[in-house]
Order: C-alpha cells, then structure tokens, then sequence
C-alpha cells in the first residue's frame, strides 16, 4: 500500500512540473495530453493503493480505468503533437472492451487474476502502440530522438506483458499486498512513468531546436532574396561577388559581369499595368538561372535591372553567354492577361583586369557598357 500511495505521489508531481513547464515554456499540441496523463495515473493510483478502504467500485473499476486512461491520452498526446487527429476507434474499442470484460470478472464472476491479466494486456497494447507511434514518426527531422523513445515504449510495454503471464499462472488468487512481484511491478510501472516523462521534454525541446533553426534558415534566406522574384537580392550579390573579387586578385583568374536592364519597362508598366511589369521580372527569373552554371550568380539589382557573376569566364565567353541570353528572352515572347508582348534586354559586359583596384571598378565598367547598349538603339549586348 505505501509503494501505491507512493506511485501516485510521483506522477502528480511529475504533473505539476510538467504543468509549470506547459505555461511559462512553449510546448506543441499534445503536451497537455501529457500533463493530463501524468494526473490521472496520480489519481488511479491513489485509489487502487486504498482497496480495503474505498469500495471496489472506486478503488477497482475506477482505479484500474484510470490508468487505462492515461495510457490512451499518452497515445493521443503523441498524435496530436505531429499535427494527426487524437481520436483513436481502436483505442475506444480496446477501452470499452476491457471495462466489459473487467466489470464481468469483479462482480459476475470475481477472478483478480483474470483481471490482471485483462489490465495487463489492455496497457501492453497501449503502450505499444504508443511506441509504434514514437518510431514512425512523420518528422524526419526528429526520427531519433523520437525513435529511442519509442523503444523504451517498446520495452516497458513487456512488463505489463510479463505481469499477465504472471498473473495467469498462479494457482491461487492474488493478494495485490503481499504478493512480491506486484511490489516489484508497482515499482517498474512508478520507473517508467519517470522515464516516459523525461522523454516528453526532450522530444518537446527538440522539436523547438527544430522550429528555432528553420526559422534562423528562413530568416537567413529572407535577407538573400528578392521577395517578388526569388532570386538572390543586391546585398547578397555584393558580398559573393567581393570574395571573388577578393580570389581573381589573389589567383589572377578570370570573372565577368553581365548588367542587364529591361528595355521599355515603363511602356510595359503603363501599358499593361505594375502587375504585368512584375510578371515580366518573374519571367526573367525563371529564364536567367537556366542559363548559368550552379557556381555562378544571378541577381536582381535593383528595380528592372538583373546582375549575372560569371566565375572563370573571360570577355569573350562572356560576351557570348550574353548574346545568348539576348536572343531567348527576345524569342521567347510572353503572355499577360491574353495579351503577348516581347521582352528585350540590354546588356554590359565588363571582366576583371589585374589593374582594378576595387569590385566597383568593374561594375562601373558595365554600367557603362549598359549605357551604351541603350544608346546604340537596346536590345543588343556591349562590353565595357
């Protein structure tokens, strides 16, 4: 009876533990199943520990349901925390099946060892399917931590397994405050809730450690990219195109930019609206990476202008890779609101000379070489 009254001491401190951490810390849905669970073995225990003193109806039907209960709202925590409905027909099937077959043997056919073992098999289901749950979990970023708790699960779930065995094999009723191995089972039980528990807060925290570092990714990403076209934005072009700069005039390698500009954007945006302007960047952003390599860089500048750092690549490769670029965007007419319109691209060229001093050195170069390209009638490439 002590051991009892002691298995329901822990689990409601465990409870309001959980519960202090459940409302100053963030937690996930599902949580609050667990704080719950926590509670309701408390008080299954507690009523189970005073058999003798409270009627069976309390202390046998009631306390045993209790703990049945809490495994099922473990269960359901779990679901819930990976964002899946808790409700369980199996599960309510299994419940209702052990309270027929537990009120049966209590009151129409008294047998205290059926019922164990009845009690036993109903949570060595739960628990299991629990650990099942634990290990297949859909987030893939949390498959082991969720999968080590999911094998304690696993394991726990063989002593109630073992205790209907137990159970099944005596030849005489069972005397739950004298019989040794419902000590030792007690005991296991009051073990694994403290286990179960601990695993609650690491699976909770690494979810949040998840949570933190895909915000801290999304966040890193938000400062690289346009917003409108995806593509990288002019402060990160910036700081790539520098180191490289910084590498040619280190290793005396070849690197080229390509400025290009939209030709006529503000007839595209009087005559057919902003919206269709934005259509003509997102056009440009789907074409241009097309036409690099992954190592080298494109980049929306500014307004309707778009950058392209060319690693490796002399003047005269460039000035190719530019012609080509030209051509399929002046090909490739497109589509806004069933009207079609072409769009054209002037384009500088400028390539890095032992003699710059500095990244701006050569940009100015290809915005002068931009200027030109308009000058001379657009739609054409120059090189600066």
């Amino acid at each position: 009876r002590t051991l009892g009254i002691l298995s329901a001491f822990m689990p409601f401190v465990l409870g309001i533990i959980m519960s202090i951490y459940w409302r100053e810390r963030r937690t996930y849905e599902g949580f609050g199943r667990w704080v719950l669970a926590n509670f309701v073995f408390g008080v299954g225990y507690i009523q189970i520990s005073l058999r003798g003193i409270l009627p069976d109806f309390f202390s046998i039907v009631l306390g045993n349901a209790a703990t049945i209960y809490a495994e099922i709202l473990i269960y359901e925590g779990i679901r819930l925390f990976y964002g899946r409905p808790a409700f369980s027909k199996w599960n309510s099937f299994v419940f209702v099946l052990y309270l027929v077959l537990h009120t049966y043997f209590t009151y129409l056919n008294p047998n205290i060892n059926i019922r164990i073992a009845i009690i036993s098999l109903t949570l060595f289901i739960l628990i299991w399917r629990s650990g099942l749950s634990l290990i297949h979990s859909p987030l893939l970023e949390l498959r082991r931590t969720t999968r080590t708790a999911g094998i304690v699960f696993l394991l726990t779930a063989l002593l109630p397994l073992a205790r209907s065995f137990h159970a099944l094999l005596q030849n005489q009723p069972i005397d739950l405050f004298a019989d040794p191995m419902s000590s030792w089972f007690a005991l296991f039980g009051l073990v694994s809730i403290l286990i179960w528990t601990f695993y609650f807060f690491l699976i909770n925290s690494a979810r949040l450690e998840m949570d933190l570092e895909a915000a801290r990714v999304e966040l890193t990403q938000l400062a690289m990219t346009d917003p409108l076209t995806g593509l990288y934005n002019r402060r990160h072009f910036f700081e790539r195109a520098e180191i490289e700069f910084q590498r040619a005039t280190r290793q005396e390698h070849s690197i080229s930019f390509l400025l290009m500009d939209v030709d006529g954007f503000k007839n595209i945006n009087d005559n057919y609206g902003h919206d269709a302007g934005d259509e003509v960047m997102l056009y440009l952003s789907s074409i241009l990476p097309a036409e690099i390599r992954v190592f080298d860089l494109v980049a929306r500048f500014g307004g309707d202008e778009f950058i392209i750092m060319l690693v490796h690549v002399h003047q005269e490769q460039a000035y190719e890779i530019a012609e080509r670029i030209r051509e399929r965007v002046s090909q490739s007419p497109m589509t806004f609101e069933s009207r079609t319109f072409n769009v054209q691209l002037s384009v500088g060229v400028a390539s890095f000379d032992p003699k710059d001093d500095n990244l701006k050195t050569i940009l100015k170069r290809a915005d002068t070489a931009l200027y030109l390209a308009k000058q001379h009638g657009r739609n054409r490439v120059r090189v600066g």
